[in-house]
């Protein structure tokens, strides 16, 4: 609770950053647009919501895997979301993994209701692999364009100018 009155006290600028259609957490597709400093962490209730509606503050595309899984929690650098995500998308993998592998001809020997599911194991691994890989790729590194080239974030004399540098640490 003392970590949501700090991020309270602070300013947030409007800004959205990230490719569009591509989920800044893990690469994915995207179909929704994360808050990066959660809502519920810069407003008390209903009535504070009501009066930020034309404020958005820092803003992200994100698929609703990641979205959802952040859900309203507090952290404190983009590092500790990415780190979030990474050991989400980790867990899910060593899921999967510990499947048994299929040879081709052992899924052709399967009835098309288990041949789907095993499948759809198999693409879920594919997708969990492009996921744990993608903070490792150029794109990822591409995401924080239209951040770094803002105004607030370059601006030294912004009063956002410090928060952005404490947040984005690591970009």
């Amino acid at each position: 609770m003392k970590e949501k009155e700090e991020i309270r006290k602070m300013e947030i600028p409007d800004i959205h950053f990230g490719t569009h259609g591509v989920c800044s957490y893990c690469g994915e597709p995207s179909n929704s647009v994360d808050h990066v400093i959660p809502y519920s962490a810069l407003t008390r209730d209903n009535k504070e919501r009501n009066a930020h509606v034309n404020s958005s503050g820092i803003t992200t595309n994100a698929c609703m895997d990641c979205n959802s899984s952040l859900s309203s929690t507090v952290f404190f650098s983009w590092k500790e979301r990415i780190h979030f995500i990474q050991s989400k998308i980790g867990r899910q993998s060593r899921k999967f993994r510990n499947s048994p592998s299929w040879s081709q001809d052992e899924l052709d020997d399967l009835d098309h209701t288990l041949r789907t599911a095993v499948e759809h194991g198999i693409l879920a691994i594919e997708k969990l692999d492009r996921q744990s890989l993608w903070t490792l790729s150029p794109e990822y590194h591409d995401i924080f364009e239209d951040l770094v080239e803002s105004g607030p974030f370059l601006d030294k004399a912004s009063r956002f100018h410090l928060t952005l540098h404490a947040f984005f640490n690591e970009i």
